[in-house]
């Protein structure tokens, strides 16, 4: 038997993702594959892997880093507020400003496309899944919250629900 799987729509139906706010993005590897850093090594050249030790970008984490610093060049109403690149996903805050409203003003979801374009680019090929989830941020208190996630999201690394060893 063969079934056809509908995709379910991430995004909340009839909301307008170009309009002036701050969004919460999550977009993750393919498969959970783990492609964006590589643990400091000890002495001994063996990977400090303690959640506690320090990690460095790889060489795939730095060109994801590059491209989130663009973000805020290529599109003058859209600033990236915070942002962590973690193993096998990213976290991002950004916001839309309509500002001067004969600029056109990107959604989120072609922000998004274009930048994991620019990255698989780069890269040569594609480590990201299908879609991303979003988060529409309504106020303060819930900006600070998930400023205060993401700054923090390394050290809890092992507790993110998106940790694979």
């Amino acid at each position: 038997m063969n079934v056809d799987r509908v995709r379910k729509t991430n995004r909340l139906k009839g909301f307008d993702y170009s309009s002036s706010r701050s969004y919460f993005v999550t977009i993750c590897t393919k498969d959970g594959v783990s492609l964006f850093w590589r643990w400091k090594r000890d002495i001994n050249g063996r990977p400090q892997v303690a959640p506690t030790q320090e990690y460095e970008l790889s060489p795939y984490g730095e060109i994801v880093t590059d491209e989130i610093l663009q973000i805020s060049l290529i599109y003058e109403n859209v600033e990236v507020e915070h942002f962590v690149v973690m193993p096998n996903h990213v976290h991002m805050v950004l916001t839309i400003c309509r500002g001067d409203l004969r600029s056109p003003v990107p959604t989120l979801s072609r922000i998004i496309q274009q930048w994991k374009g620019a990255i698989s680019k780069k890269m040569g090929f594609s480590p990201w899944q299908k879609s991303f989830h979003d988060h529409i941020i309504r106020d303060e208190k819930s900006f600070l919250e998930i400023a205060e996630y993401v700054r923090t999201n390394p050290e809890n690394w092992e507790s993110d629900k998106f940790y694979m060893r």
